[in-house]
C-alpha cells in the first residue's frame, strides 16, 4: 500500500481523511461513556484526550498515553492518537474495556468513600 506521492496526494488525502472519520467516531463513542468537557480535541488533530485515564493495563495494551494539562496539572489524561491502522473495530474494543475500567473505578472510588466516611464518623 504506498502512497504514490509522485503521481499526486490523492491517497495520502484519503488515509487522512479516514483519520479524520476515525476520531469523529471515537470522539461519538466516547462521549457515550463520559462528559465532553472531560474530553480535549485539538481541531485539525488526530489526537484526542480524556480523563479518566483507562487502567494500566488498557492503556499498555492499546498503546494510549498519560497526559498532563498544563492549565490542569493535577488531573490525569490518556492521550490516543488515531492514525489509520485504528479503526472502528479497535474503537470498540478500546471502548469496552474503558468501560469495564470506569466501572471498576466507580465501585473503587464508593468503597474509597465510605471508608473515608466510616473513618470520619468513628473520630467525632
Amino acid at each position: 500500500c504506498g502512497l504514490y506521492l509522485h503521481t499526486n496526494a490523492h491517497r495520502l488525502r484519503q488515509i487522512v481523511a479516514q483519520c479524520y472519520r476515525n476520531v469523529d467516531y471515537f470522539i461519538a463513542q466516547i462521549t457515550k461513556l463520559i462528559p465532553s468537557e472531560q474530553i480535549i480535541h485539538p481541531k485539525h488533530s488526530l489526537t484526542v484526550c480524556f480523563t479518566p485515564p483507562p487502567s494500566l493495563t488498557t492503556m499498555d495494551k492499546y498503546s494510549v498515553m498519560p497526559v498532563k494539562m498544563p492549565l490542569s496539572p493535577t488531573t490525569p489524561y490518556a492521550g490516543v492518537c488515531l492514525l489509520i491502522n485504528v479503526g472502528p473495530t479497535m474503537i470498540n474494543h478500546f471502548l469496552a474495556e474503558y468501560r469495564r475500567d470506569l466501572a471498576k473505578m466507580k465501585v473503587h472510588n464508593e468503597r474509597h468513600a465510605d471508608a473515608v466516611h466510616n473513618k470520619v464518623g468513628l473520630i467525632q
